[in-house]
């Protein structure tokens, strides 16, 4: 990931939440979770499918350079393996009971949170990213400072 530019922390605070300011959290959280195991399910059949085409097969016996990295760059957008196109195939969720608890922006936030995690393992630099359990999804970002839950 980029590094910021500006001076940024993170401080963690108790959460006092009354039982029904707490129930509504956990059901935006579940539906993030839902959200993220299907674009985590749906990124890793597209970076299959593209390791099985015959471009990317090719594109793996080049030398490197800039025309293996063009290569590189066909294979994916023929197998529609991208963050904008993983953007897309969020979208549904936002018509679904599942955007009564999110934004469009926090859906597409954890479409990029999946596919990032899907794209370190084709780069060799992670594991396989894992589903998430239940109660397993912790935190949600949005994409602005002005979105969120």
């Amino acid at each position: 990931m980029k590094r910021s530019k500006t001076p940024t922390f993170i401080t963690e605070i108790p959460l006092k939440a009354s039982p029904s300011q707490e129930s509504i959290l956990l059901k935006r959280l579940e539906a993030a979770r839902r959200v993220y195991n299907a674009c985590l399910g749906e990124a890793l059949q597209r970076a299959q499918s593209m390791r099985r085409s015959p471009a990317y097969q090719a594109a793996r016996r080049m030398p490197k350079g800039a025309a293996r990295t063009q290569a590189f760059r066909q294979a994916r957008q023929a197998a529609e393996f991208g963050e904008y196109a993983l953007h897309d195939y969020a979208k549904q969720f936002g018509h679904s009971y599942l955007g009564d608890h999110l934004d469009s922006l926090v859906v597409q936030a954890v479409a990029t949170r999946a596919f990032d995690a899907v794209n370190q393992y084709l780069l060799g630099k992670k594991g396989r990213p894992r589903f998430k359990g239940k109660n397993q999804f912790d935190s949600v970002e949005g994409k602005t400072n002005t979105s969120g839950l």
